[in-house]
C-alpha cells in the first residue's frame, strides 16, 4: 500500500471537505495508472500541519512512499504517476486557491533492500 504525504499546506486547506478533495483527486491518479494495479483504496495519505506554515506562498510537497518496486513500475510509469498527481492536486487546488510551488517525487521502495515489516501480516511473528 503505498502511503502519500502532502507537506506545507496553509491552515486554511485543513477543513475536511478540502481535505477529503485533495485525497479523492490523488486516489484517482493512482487509479488512473493502472501498471501499478492499485485501487483508490489501496493508498493512505498524510498532512502534516506546520505551525510555520501561516500563507500559501511556500512550495508543496506531495511524496510518495512505499510504492513497492515492481517490473510494470517503471520510470516512465512512475513519472506519468507523479505528473497525474500533480496536475490534479492543483485542479482540486484552484478551487480554493493558487499552488505557487508544487513538486512531487514517486519513490521506489524495495522490502527486500530496504527493509519492511507488515503487523497485519506478519503479527503472528511476535
Amino acid at each position: 500500500m503505498p502511503h502519500v504525504v502532502v507537506y506545507n499546506l496553509n491552515p486554511d486547506d485543513f477543513e475536511d471537505a478540502k481535505i477529503e478533495k485533495i485525497e479523492a483527486a490523488l486516489s484517482e491518479a493512482f487509479r488512473a495508472t493502472p501498471e501499478l494495479n492499485l485501487r483508490g483504496t489501496n493508498t493512505s495519505f498524510s498532512f502534516p500541519k506546520d505551525p510555520t506554515i501561516g500563507s500559501g506562498n511556500v512550495p508543496i510537497f506531495i511524496i510518495v512512499e512505499i510504492l513497492f518496486e515492481k517490473p510494470a513500475r517503471t520510470l516512465e510509469v512512475r513519472r506519468r504517476l507523479a505528473k497525474n498527481l500533480g496536475c490534479r492536486f492543483v485542479a482540486v487546488m484552484n478551487e480554493w486557491r493558487r499552488v505557487p510551488d508544487l513538486k512531487v517525487a514517486v519513490k521506489r521502495f524495495d522490502p527486500e533492500k530496504d527493509g519492511f515489516w507488515d503487523f497485519g501480516t506478519n503479527s503472528h511473528t511476535l
